[in-house]
């Protein structure tokens, strides 16, 4: 196991012992409430999803099916096509649809660093940071 990520904690997802205020970026998400269909309660506080970084520029590590690891479920696949293993768009609605369990997702931004949401806001922007940057920066090892 990499050096940070302790999953053997009986926690949500393992972080107790490694998060405080000074962790970086740290995005959840949980089944979508604001969807179409009708979802259990269980499946709408389930965690399915979650990236954390420990500081700004380390290595991110997703949560997703269960366990950790270093993979990107919503990375684009070389080719430049959307990965859609794990976690995809749905349609044009734009929600985040995780097949697994076939669920909608809905994303809680809870550590962000210096970085913004706010759209057109380029290489300062959280979402462009954690899907560009630091995917390119570790895509290879």
């Amino acid at each position: 196991m990499e050096k940070g990520v302790k999953i053997e904690h009986h926690n949500v997802l393992g972080l107790s012992s490694i998060y405080d205020e000074t962790t970086f970026g740290d995005v959840d998400a949980t089944g979508s409430c604001n969807s179409k269909k009708t979802i259990s309660d269980r499946k709408k506080y389930t965690v399915y999803y979650a990236c954390y970084v420990a500081e700004k520029d380390s290595r991110p590590y997703y949560y997703y099916n269960g366990s950790w690891t270093k993979e990107n479920p919503t990375a684009k696949l070389p080719n430049g096509k959307e990965n859609s293993k794990y976690i995809i768009k749905s349609g044009n609605n734009g929600y985040n649809y995780y097949i697994a369990e076939k669920v909608n997702i809905q994303y809680y931004v809870l550590s962000m660093g210096d970085l913004t949401l706010e759209s057109g806001t380029g290489k300062r922007n959280f979402w462009t940071y954690l899907k560009d940057t630091l995917y390119n920066m570790y895509k290879d090892s």
